[in-house]
């Protein structure tokens, strides 16, 4: 008879699983609770409600890493390693040297800490066997489970839940339902969650999702060959997808008529290629590759895409998308990689899962299977959307659950008895909560009525390495103020914040316009040339940096009539009238 797989892994030794008893059960129980809160997460009171502190709690693998990893190597994870640091490299030879130290921090940082913390717990996850990593997943899919309870409150549109995003929602239940439907085949209590994961997933009208699931549902169906027995499983689990679907569809058709017509026709929409979205999508796509051919090897930089992207989309995806256009994504995961990374990362990458899936389909065990089935889906969902940090989450759990259990050293001993290991994971959770901090501060300046507290709040949201849309917003209540009082210093204290953006960020168009009006309005106070000539620099950066930022066209206009270069002027107006019609459609 064939070798069958052990579940806990081929390599697997139960004198290492037993050392260090005392940190693998903090351990265990840290991933527990942060596998379960992380899905949840959601705090009204911050500006940044959702993903911050999803980030935050993710980041705080690393911290544990610190503390519980034994660090000992292992060849078989190369591919991990080899990402990991070419991912660091890649910074190297990015956009980055042009930034401040703080400047680092807020991109290549924000970038390589959510690699590193998917590391981190990579690396955790392998220290535990199998029935370790079910009852991580239990608590994982229990939480989101949770967070379906949004179906309860539907009320006509698109749910988000605790995600902020229908497409994020989307992503994490089509990543978790592949590991609900492995569950269900041998626990009918999991049928419940796989039920509610379906109607979420439909009500949240996500279309990469559903192509996701389908990919994810196939892969799992047809992983398994007919020579290793399970073709019984294959039947089942196919049936009670089949059955879900079914009951779902007919309960909305009962409940909700006309949601049921906008679910058809948004599903039927997949297939249109003349519809406005994925046009736009498809122009986004273009941007990227435009972006890649500046930088083929290393590209911008981990996190470097939304800082170059306005200058590289058509004017038409800036037309079509409006608003949504200053976010910087191209709805292409694996092309914002190719952007950012250039070749390198994204052969790293691209490695990385050949590997995943090489093992997953080699493996005889169904729950590495479903583990490959969550990465398809993870991947297909992501070739025209980008990852949430909870898909990142199931995306390193897959990863360690397909690699199983590590040959190596035991977890680490006690760490109070290591002063090396506490100070590194002590420090690695202060740096992190830095931008935490920061987003309390800026959220309480942001809600106080009275102008000058506010301005305090936010110089104290600065010194903890804020992010861009605390500066900006920070000296656009500054420039507002001034607008009410004419008093100078106001300005003073706007250019205080633009001034630390653009010193982070040479390239943040927002700010240089901030600056060019600040200047703007020193040349109306004070009559002096030298603001004219600022103030023209920092307009013309501004539409050299982003082409598509209107604002700085007229405002450059406004600052041509002043000094009567009428034709320059109009000029301007005719150029920022290209870019949109008119104000509504801005």
């Amino acid at each position: 008879a064939a070798e069958q797989e052990s579940p806990r892994g081929p390599h697997y030794r139960p004198h290492l699983a037993e050392g260090g008893k005392g940190t693998a059960a903090i351990t265990q129980a840290l991933v527990r609770i942060l596998f379960f809160l992380i899905p949840l997460a959601a705090l009204p009171y911050l500006h940044d409600s959702f993903a911050l502190p999803k980030a935050f709690l993710f980041w705080m693998f690393i911290p544990l890493f610190f503390a519980a990893d034994s660090f000992a190597s292992d060849r078989d994870e190369c591919p991990v390693y080899f990402l990991t640091a070419l991912y660091f490299l890649c910074s190297l030879f990015s956009i980055y040297p042009s930034l401040s130290f703080k400047g680092l921090y807020r991109y290549y940082f924000a970038g390589f800490f959510a690699l590193f913390a998917g590391f981190a717990l990579f690396r955790i996850l392998r220290m535990f066997p199998q029935p370790v990593l079910k009852k991580h997943l239990s608590a994982l899919l229990f939480s989101i489970l949770l967070s379906a309870a949004a179906v309860f409150g539907f009320s006509g549109g698109r749910i988000s839940a605790t995600f902020g995003n229908p497409n994020f929602f989307g992503a994490v239940l089509a990543a978790a339902m592949p590991y609900a439907l492995y569950f269900s085949l041998s626990k009918p209590l999991y049928l419940t969650h796989l039920l509610f994961f379906a109607a979420a997933l439909l009500m949240t009208l996500s279309r990469a999702s559903w192509i996701g699931l389908g990919a994810g549902l196939i892969f799992f169906i047809f992983a398994a060959s007919n020579k290793e027995g399970i073709a019984v499983t294959r039947k089942k689990a196919a049936l009670k997808m089949l059955s879900a679907a079914v009951l779902i569809t007919a309960g909305l058709l009962i409940i909700s008529p006309n949601f049921s017509g906008a679910l058809f026709r948004r599903a039927a929409s997949i297939f249109d290629m003349s519809d406005a979205d994925i046009v736009s999508r498809f122009e986004g796509y273009a941007a990227s590759l435009s972006m890649f051919r500046e930088r083929p090897l290393f590209g911008g930089g981990p996190e470097s895409f939304s800082i170059l992207f306005r200058a590289h989309a058509p004017i038409s995806f800036i037309s079509g998308t409006g608003g949504l256009a200053h976010a910087g994504y191209s709805h292409c995961y694996p092309l914002q990689l190719l952007a950012e990374t250039g070749l390198a990362g994204f052969g790293a990458w691209l490695f990385l899962i050949f590997i995943l899936f090489k093992k997953a389909l080699s493996s005889k065990d169904l729950f590495k299977k479903a583990a490959g089935a969550a990465l398809a889906a993870f991947i297909v969902t992501n070739l025209f959307a980008f990852p949430s940090v909870t898909e990142l989450m199931i995306f390193w759990f897959s990863a360690a659950v397909i690699y199983g259990p590590r040959e190596g050293r035991a977890p680490a001993g006690k760490i109070s008895r290591n002063k090396g290991r506490l100070a590194g994971a002590c420090a690695a959770f202060l740096l992190l909560s830095l931008p935490l901090v920061s987003e309390i501060f800026f959220a309480a300046a942001f809600k106080s009525p009275d102008d000058a507290k506010a301005y305090i709040l936010f110089r104290r949201a600065a010194m903890f390495f804020p992010a861009d849309h605390h500066l900006m917003n920070a000296g656009k209540r500054c420039m507002l103020t001034y607008d009410e009082t004419r008093s100078p210093s106001w300005i003073e204290r706007a250019e205080y914040f633009f001034e630390k953006l653009v010193g982070r960020n040479p390239r943040h168009a927002l700010a240089l316009n901030g600056m060019g009006v600040a200047a703007r309005e020193k040349l109306e106070l004070y009559k002096a040339q030298e603001h004219a000539a600022r103030a023209e620099v920092f307009f013309q950066r501004a539409v050299a940096n982003d082409p598509y930022l209107r604002a700085a066209r007229v405002n450059l206009a406004l600052l041509f009539e002043k000094e009567s270069r009428f034709d320059e002027a109009l000029g301007c107006y005719e150029e920022a009238l290209e870019i949109y019609r008119d104000d509504q459609q801005m």
